[in-house]
């Protein structure tokens, strides 16, 4: 494939040498054009880049008037005459003229509208106002500037322009590329006037050189890739390629030397594959000659190891197909060949596929209840020893009975901790059994999960967990027999072939484990990835709370309501409505943040309560997502984030996809002037990773490394905004927590011999640690090693605050090294309720910025 691509490259640079040097000898094939005629360069320059040619019979006719369906066609030359599938958009332009696709694809790209209802008018003439208003919608598609603004003023003449076109005319007057009509010593604008091809010429001259600077290229890029451009051109900010493999092959082309210095690549807005872009060691830079990919000019720059899938590449399934899929389903069913874009060869290759709401589920079994609960677990699933278990649901077994193949099988469930979801591939199974076996090797868990369970108030006020027990379960993934529902889909990964239920929009297909990056000094700037590892930025949203007057900000935390749905109209949600009452009465806060489990896991309705008791505070309110908030599938985490994006008073951004959910920054300025940051991050679920002698082993989830990465970033934005102080608040504590509470309490006192509240206080702490309060009655539940986070802390040196949610019975506040470890009072009873543990936590800033944090308790029976 290189080598086709050189050739053809070779080639096409040939012929435009070819035809630059007949140009310049004189030659041009026009009769009626002579060298001292005005027009001679702009008419030379319109035929060799291809956009003009003559009438026929050797003339150019320079003075002759240029049509609509002329000025349409030159544009389309310009953009490479791109595919256009003929439309009937106007009666009188029909299929197989010279100019039918010009006027389709600007008509479809909104560069051109008819003369009346259906009516294009092709072979009308041209008027100078059209001409500027069709210039105009084409810099628009083009992504140029057209801020340019120019006084029409000094022609008499401008109140004849039309107002569609007055705009228009503005800009192009402004930018130089239509000029004043002589009418003796006056200047007219002559809207009305004709175009002739002469002048047609001069015009698209001019636009192409506004264009060079219109478009703020970068000086120092040595070439310049855009979605609109083609591989057969030259790299150049005028003329840019198209793929990022067209640019690989061009760098690999230049001598990586000192005095080099550098190579860069610039890359327009739009969306960029990861097949064109498969990075080899020939491809490296070097040490005093890095190679950068650098995204110019606004919107975003995303590189991609997907493709998407349109209307018109899914079709029909056959007749032999249809006995895999349910015979109710199997006429919605659809299929695109995917096997050309997928590297099905690879292992492993995991797919995800989405559309405009979302991710779409893999066909499952058992698949979602009419109640809209998603239980994910297949009832009759055993574990039946180390990495295997036996599937006894009659339509699982049934399946593996029929199709014989776990090509692409997979099974979600409980596999080694009660919380945490895990989706882990199926290596083998045995059909007269119907045992699984993981492709992975797993130390399986036979545990109890409870299926229901109530609370129950001691005479201590304490709570009792009252279980009703089930055995372990699970859901088997990716299977035919279960493509039955909108929003699935099922890859059939023998034939590569993907199955959708009726799929009525574009699908966005991620193979998430293609790509690679095996060159070196090979960094990229602004660009956006999709499943890689490479060196990239982070989008870093900002959101600000504004307040004039006072002398700083009150915020309060609620944390961990977590709400079942059965349990918004009981008593959770009255103890929780009355809670938040009486801390908003109280405390008056300027802000309200929420540390996470905002319901349970896949209980919309609790969520949507808990949203709409801080929507009725009427002030500004930032949660992040829990561990629970995340649980269920990601259809559930959907619709978390729906819900937080479109209550009103939330601040709530989703941030960066490649980091999570929930990572944002709010900004607290006071009289205009920014005094504080809370830095909002997502510490997503349990995470589960096996260990060196093959066993699985989870922790709690924290932050990864690309957000420590981030936080960095946030880090650098605030201490060149002259922020002087941060906090950071996520749902799960970091690691550091486990030291600073083993540095503040005394050796022999046993935190849950002391009364919850305040009641450590005098006797409970080291020396130094004097200012420490609240308790911690169960174990800090952080991940079990240490990641850095707070090595990236100390380094910056902005925050010195960190205040989690997650562990309900903890609520210690403890100085260490020069940092406050918060925990935040629970919210309400929900799950794991200390009655004499509920509240809130209220964050005092100064207008110096600096935050002290004390604990708001509330007591309801």
């Amino acid at each position: 494939m290189k080598k086709i691509i050189t050739l053809v490259l070779t080639l096409s640079l040939l012929l435009g040498i070819l035809a630059a040097a007949a140009v310049s000898a004189g030659d041009l094939p026009f009769t009626d054009v002579k060298e001292t005629r005005w027009s001679r360069k702009s008419i030379e320059y319109a035929y060799e880049m291809k956009y003009m040619d003559g009438v026929g019979g050797g003339k150019f006719d320079p003075a002759g008037t240029m049509t609509r369906a002329m000025a349409v066609t030159v544009l389309y030359r310009k953009e490479g005459s791109p595919a256009a599938d003929f439309k009937a958009d106007f009666t009188d332009v029909k299929a197989g003229k010279y100019y039918s696709n010009a006027v389709i694809w600007a008509k479809n790209n909104n560069i051109v509208n008819g003369v009346s209802e259906g009516i294009f008018d092709p072979n009308g003439k041209i008027t100078r106002e059209q001409l500027a208003a069709i210039l105009y919608r084409y810099a628009e598609f083009a992504e140029l500037d057209r801020t340019a603004d120019g006084d029409l003023s000094r022609f008499p003449d401008a109140g004849e322009a039309h107002k569609y076109a007055k705009d228009a005319l503005a800009w192009a007057a402004s930018a130089g590329l239509i000029g004043g009509v002589k009418s003796g010593e006056t200047d007219l604008l002559d809207p009305a006037g004709y175009a002739t091809r002469e002048q047609f010429a001069a015009i698209i001259e001019r636009f192409d050189a506004y264009a060079e600077t219109a478009g703020t290229p970068l000086t120092e890029a040595d070439f310049y890739v855009s979605p609109r451009g083609k591989d057969t051109n030259d790299g150049s900010f005028a003329h840019p390629f198209r793929t990022l493999g067209r640019a690989i092959l061009a760098v690999r082309e230049v001598e990586k030397t000192p005095e080099k210095g550098g190579v860069t690549v610039a890359l327009r807005a739009g969306t960029y594959y990861l097949s064109d872009f498969d990075l080899e060691p020939e491809d490296s830079g070097a040490a005093e000659c890095p190679v950068v990919y650098k995204a110019y000019g606004d919107g975003d720059v995303t590189v991609t190891n997907g493709f998407t899938l349109t209307a018109s590449d899914f079709g029909a399934i056959s007749e032999g197909d249809k006995a895999m899929f349910k015979e109710a389903a199997a006429g919605s069913v659809k299929c695109a060949d995917v096997a050309a874009r997928i590297p099905f060869g690879a292992s492993p290759v995991t797919l995800k596929v989405y559309d405009g709401d979302g991710e779409l589920d893999l066909a499952r079994n058992p698949n979602r209840y009419s109640n809209g609960d998603d239980n994910l677990f297949d009832q009759g699933a055993d574990v039946s020893g180390p990495s295997s278990l036996k599937i006894k649901n009659p339509v699982a077994a049934r399946w593996l009975k029929k199709y014989k193949t776990t090509d692409g099988m997979m099974i979600r469930g409980n596999l080694s901790y009660e919380e945490y979801m895990e989706t882990v591939s199926v290596g083998s199974y045995d059909a007269a059994s119907y045992t699984l076996t993981l492709a992975d090797p797993a130390e399986l868990r036979s545990y109890p999960w409870f299926g229901g369970f109530r609370y129950v108030l001691d005479d201590e006020g304490r709570v009792d967990e009252d279980y009703t027990r089930v055995n372990i379960r699970f859901a088997v993934l990716n299977m035919a027999e279960d493509l039955d529902a909108a929003g699935e889909y099922y890859t059939d990964f023998g034939s590569g072939t993907l199955y959708a239920y009726a799929p009525e929009e574009d699908l966005l297909v991620l193979a998430e484990n293609a790509g690679s990056g095996a060159a070196e000094y090979v960094t990229f700037d602004g660009v956006n990835f999709n499943g890689e590892t490479f060196e990239r930025d982070y989008d870093i949203p900002v959101k600000y709370v504004d307040k004039d007057g006072g002398d700083g900000f009150r915020i309060l935390n609620v944390s961990d309501p977590q709400l079942y749905n059965e349990d918004v109209d009981g008593s959770g949600g009255r103890i929780l409505r009355e809670t938040v009452g009486a801390l908003m009465e109280s405390e008056r806060p300027d802000l309200i943040t929420a540390t996470g489990d905002l319901a349970w896991g896949g209980h919309l309705v609790g969520l949507e309560f808990f949203t709409g008791l801080m929507e009725d505070t009427g002030i500004p309110w930032a949660p992040i997502l829990g561990n629970h908030d995340h649980q269920e599938w990601n259809r559930f985490v959907h619709d978390v984030n729906e819900t937080l994006e479109n209550a009103g008073g939330c601040l709530y951004d989703k941030g960066d996809p490649r980091l999570g959910d929930g990572n944002y920054v709010v900004i607290l300025r006071q009289n205009g002037v920014p005094i504080h940051a809370l830095i909002m991050m997502d510490t997503g679920g349990k995470v589960a990773w096996i260990n060196d002698e093959g066993g699985i082993e989870t922790d709690q989830g924290e932050f990864s490394e690309k957000q420590i990465e981030w936080y960095g970033k946030v880090c650098e934005m605030l201490n060149d905004m002259g922020v002087p102080e941060s906090t950071v608040i996520c749902h799960i504590p970091c690691y550091t927590y486990r030291e600073a509470w083993a540095a503040a309490l005394l050796p022999e006192v046993d935190p849950k011999s002391v009364p919850a509240g305040d009641g450590m206080q005098v006797g409970c702490w080291a020396e130094g640690y004097e200012d420490s309060f609240g308790v911690a009655h169960t174990n800090i539940s952080s991940n079990a090693t240490d990641n850095g986070f707070f090595d990236k802390v100390l380094e910056y040196g902005n925050t010195k605050t960190l205040l989690c949610g997650h562990n309900h019975e903890n609520c210690f506040s403890v100085g260490y090294r020069g940092v406050r470890f918060v925990y935040s009072l629970k919210t309400g009873c929900g799950f794991s309720w200390e009655r004499d543990m509920s509240g809130g936590t209220v964050i005092e800033i100064d207008a110096n910025g600096h935050a002290t944090l004390r604990h708001h308790y509330v007591s309801v029976e």
